[in-house]
């Protein structure tokens, strides 16, 4: 068998050939018997030397194996310090250890292997432990201690082979070690954390003499282990050794110094600590007027403000609870005067613009002056009516422009929030909520954490906030607060009064820089209505227009919340009773409350009237109305009529009462009404009326020809005479101060007649319609017929009409006058079963014949007379039933009384018995008759009676 080259370069080579050397073979002999039989028959060989191989030939055969193979081992042996140090204190009682450890070539121990040490020079240094051999770990251990301070070189020889190549190891003895000599100090403290800056530390050591130690090793350690910590330096010819640390975290450590785990010194801290703040650039300068404040500061400006108010910059004075924007007037009372400049001594508010507002209503700001009670935002213009006027600069009360938070309503720019613009650094600045209400309770929260340029928060800086609008906010802390542990300072801010705030804060004099330039503006947003402020309300604007279904009046919906701020974007729903009957909406029902917590409503009519207009507003789930108004809530809104139009053909005269008795007590009466262009009654129009009479006997009542038209345009005249004839009425109005006559219904001729006769048979009251269904819609009918005393027919007679007895109910209004024939109608109808007793009078006179009239109401239902007279004289022949009310008849049938059918008929409501029966006639006796038929609702209805034949 041939071994090749690499074969005996492998691992199994080498582990073959130790094998043949346990069953004690030499080297040559293993050699050759792999040579000639190979390692597949080493197993066997191996079975057979286990049983005769002894302890003793085993440590025999170690020791040959290292002596006659250390090429096995050359590279298999570590001699090291046993230990973290190679120095010690010549005092006979240090020790200073090593050792040598001996592995095969797969690094498994080797025990027994013969070990020497030696030291150089050996009478300086004193044995205290030498092990002869390995142990079963492959180790084998020597230690020395000495008197003598120096240098001495320890020697391993293993198996006969030296270690490390030959190469001793310097072991050291110093003089003693005098930690009350010796010195530690940190040399340089609080560098950068950048991972590059470094803390020094230092240690001095000397003997108790003062004399430098040479070459001994320090240990210094850090309080986390840091990178560094444990690391061993040598002194110098001076005894002095330096320790240095970089560090990335902001840190503080505690640093030791030990010489073999003596402490030198006391421990001490060094820090690691951050750069200056990185706050970005480019943002801007603190502007000339901020307010390192809350808003119950007094802003520069020049002037005082003792009181508990806010006086802004203007220069004014404001001495007392109110409020004194900027603009350089002076306000003593306790209303408002924002800034421009002006006086207003009063309660009311005047917004900046220089104007004066002595009164009660709102003129903001641009300079003008609003005398009237509606609002004129700012502008410069006036707008002395009730539309909304935005800032602008002319007059607009229409809808213009409204600038947001960086325009001052002035006309002029705001500060632009330095914070915005520029590029950011690592410090950030954040809003914990961008709006918030301002109800004095709910909190905003701006919070600062600084860091350097290395990310590292930095703790204990002092950050001061500012704010642009500083008559918004109060401030819960600060304004200056210092960062905490987590290089944050948080600002808590609240504000009593809504609108848009912005907010800025710097560090050591430099602005930190916002990166969202919507991170610093908040915005302060109003609360819920409150229908309990009496700021809330509804108040009319033009409460009165034209009847025209053109012009409107108007009225304003102003919400607050229960602080007094303006609430925008509140849907109000406006809805009026309507007394006009033709009132509606120009603006809808609904509308939006803009920026000045306004909302408004357009009502218009086409009839004269009242609309009472009232407001709700959704507070919940639920609408809820507004409770303060003006004048009165709800707020009266009024249609009038215009001028009065002759041609309109609603304007017109006409009689209204005629055929009075010539007695010179009756009366006739002849009404004018005016109208409008638009067919609204026009009141309080003096109308003058004239006649002519034919028998000049005739005067007007009171002789005044003067009327007012009444609140229906309605004006009366009475006339009354000595004699009867005809009387002709005209009637004249001044319009636009010309007398114009009423050409519609003009002459309007009323007659003067002889009195009723009543005592006469032809007057009298008749039944027209005697039966009808009580269902309150069917009528029975009576007339009175009229002549007088000649028996000539009278025409236009008042006949008043009245029910003496029953239920029932006269539909036609009264009095009744009497037509061309003399005959004057009336309707009933009624909702009971029963008879109804009309009874009637002719003018003042009663009619007594035919009185009462009797009409009857009855429920559907089938009727059949008792009796009838069959005999040819075209009365009463025939008897069939009669159908009351909607009904169905479906069979009339008659029995004689011995039960014999006589008649039957599908058809008996028109045809009816003649008394026949195949055509013979029946005798005089009593019948019994059935029908059968359907009710209204369908309902089968069944009757039957007794009925007599008389001939």
């Amino acid at each position: 068998m041939v071994i090749s080259i690499k074969e005996k370069g492998t691992k199994q080579y080498i582990e073959c050939l130790f094998s043949l050397r346990k069953l004690r073979m030499s080297g040559l002999a293993a050699l050759l018997f792999i040579f000639f039989f190979g390692c597949a028959n080493l197993a066997t060989a191996q079975t057979d030397a286990a049983d005769h191989v002894s302890p003793a030939e085993q440590q025999e055969e170690a020791v040959a194996k290292v002596a006659d193979d250390d090429l096995f081992y050359a590279n298999n042996v570590t001699f090291v310090y046993d230990g973290l140090y190679a120095v010690n204190t010549a005092d006979g009682v240090g020790q200073i250890k090593l050792h040598v450890r001996v592995t095969d070539a797969s690094g498994n121990p080797v025990a027994g292997v013969p070990v020497t040490f030696s030291a150089s020079p050996s009478g300086n240094v004193t044995i205290i432990k030498n092990d002869a051999a390995t142990d079963a770990n492959g180790y084998a251990y020597v230690a020395y201690s000495s008197t003598t301070p120096g240098i001495v070189n320890i020697s391993a020889n293993v198996n006969g082979t030296s270690a490390n190549g030959g190469t001793p190891i310097p072991i050291t003895f110093t003089n003693i070690v005098d930690v009350t000599k010796s010195s530690f100090a940190i040399i340089s403290n609080n560098a950068i954390a950048n991972g590059q800056a470094t803390d020094i530390a230092e240690v001095r050591l000397v003997d108790a003499n003062g004399n430098p130690l040479v070459n001994v090793p320090v240990s210094f350690s850090t309080s986390d282990g840091a990178d560094g910590s444990g690391t061993v330096n040598y002194t110098n010819s001076q005894g002095i050794v330096q320790f240095t640390q970089t560090n990335k975290k902001v840190v503080t450590l505690s640093l030791a110094a030990t010489v073999n785990n003596i402490p030198i010194g006391a421990t001490d801290n060094w820090a690691f600590v951050a750069d200056k703040p990185d706050v970005g650039s480019g943002g801007g300068d603190v502007p000339p007027g901020s307010n390192p404040g809350d808003g119950g500061t007094n802003p520069p400006g020049g002037g005082t403000n003792p009181g508990g108010g806010t006086n802004p910059p203007g220069g004014g004075t404001n001495p007392g609870g109110g409020t004194n924007p900027p603009g350089g007037g002076t306000n003593p009372g306790g209303g408002t005067n924002p800034p421009g400049g002006g006086t207003n001594p009063g309660g009311g508010t005047n917004p900046p613009g220089g104007g004066t507002n002595p009164g009660d209503g709102t003129n903001p700001p641009g300079g003008g002056t609003n005398p009237g009670g509606g609002t004129n935002p700012p502008g410069g213009g006036t707008n002395p009516g009730g539309g909304t006027n935005p800032p602008g600069g002319g007059t607009n009360p229409g809808g213009g422009t409204d600038p947001g938070g960086g325009t001052d309503p002035g006309g002029g720019t705001g500060p632009t929030n330095p914070s915005t613009g520029g590029s950011c650094g690592k410090t950030t600045f954040t809003l914990s909520a961008a709006s918030q209400q301002a109800d004095g309770t709910s909190v905003v929260s701006a919070t600062v954490v600084l860091k350097d340029q290395y990310d590292h928060l930095i703790s204990g800086v002092d950050v001061s906030f500012y704010v642009l609008q500083n008559n918004l906010v109060h401030f819960l802390n600060g304004p200056v607060i210092k960062t905490d542990a987590n290089g944050a300072a948080t600002l808590n801010i609240v504000s009593y009064k809504a609108g848009t705030l912005d907010l800025f804060a710097t560090v050591n004099g430099s602005v930190i820089k916002v990166c969202n330039d919507n991170d610093a503006r908040i915005i302060f947003l109003p609360g819920p209505p409150d229908l309990d402020n009496d700021s809330t309300y509804l108040k009319g604007i033009i409460t009165t227009a034209l009847a025209n279904n053109t012009d409107a009046t108007s009225a304003v919906a102003h919400i607050v919340d229960k602080l007094g701020n303006p609430v925008s974007g509140q849907t109000v729903t406006f809805s009026f009773v309507d007394k006009t009957g033709k009132a509606s909406f120009t603006t809808g029902a609904t509308a939006v409350t803009d920026r000045y917590g306004n909302a408004y409503a357009g009502v218009k009519s086409a009839a004269i009237g009242e609309a009472d207009l009232s407001a709700t507003v959704l507070i919940g789930a639920a609408q809820q109305a507004i409770k303060h108004g003006y004048p009165t809530i709800p707020v009266p809104l009024y249609f009038v009529s215009g001028t009065p139009d002759i041609n309109n053909d609603s304007t017109y005269i006409i009689p209204v009462i005629d055929n009075a008795t010539a007695n010179g007590l009756d009366i006739t009466r002849v009404k004018v009404h005016v109208v409008d262009a638009w067919g609204n009654v026009v009141a309080n129009v003096p109308v003058n009326f004239n006649k002519t009479d034919t028998a000049g006997r005739s005067i007007f009542a009171n002789n005044n020809n003067i009327i007012y038209t009444d609140a229906n345009g309605n004006a009366f005249i009475d006339l009354t005479s000595l004699a009867a004839g005809k009387v002709d009425v005209t009637a004249n109005i001044v319009i636009n101060e010309i007398a114009v006559n009423i050409i519609h219904g003009s002459p309007a001729a009323v007659y003067f007649v002889n009195i009723p006769d009543t005592d006469n048979p032809e007057t009298l009251l008749q039944v027209v319609i005697p039966r009808a269904m009580a269902d309150g819609m069917s009528n029975t009918s009576v007339k009175a017929h009229v002549v007088d005393q000649d028996g000539n027919l009278m025409r236009f007679v008042p006949v008043y009409f009245n029910i003496s007895k029953g239920q029932g109910r006269i539909i036609t209004p009264q009095p009744v006058p009497t037509d061309v024939s003399g005959d004057a109608y009336i309707l009933i109808n009624s909702t009971t079963d029963g008879s109804v007793n009309i009874v009637a009078a002719a003018g003042t006179r009663d009619i007594k014949n035919g009185s009462p009239a009797l009409v009857q109401f009855t429920r559907p239902d089938i009727y059949v007379p008792r009796a009838f007279t069959p005999n040819g004289d075209g009365v009463n022949d025939i008897i069939k039933p009669i159908v009351v009310g909607v009904f169905k008849l479906q069979i009339f049938s008659v029995y004689n009384r011995w039960g014999n059918l006589v008649f039957q008929s599908a058809d008996a409501v028109s045809k009816g018995w003649d008394g026949t029966y195949k055509g013979a006639q029946q005798p005089n006796e009593t019948y019994i008759w059935v029908a059968q038929g359907l009710d209204a609702a369908g309902t089968s209805v069944q009757r039957r009676g007794m009925l007599t034949l008389v001939r």
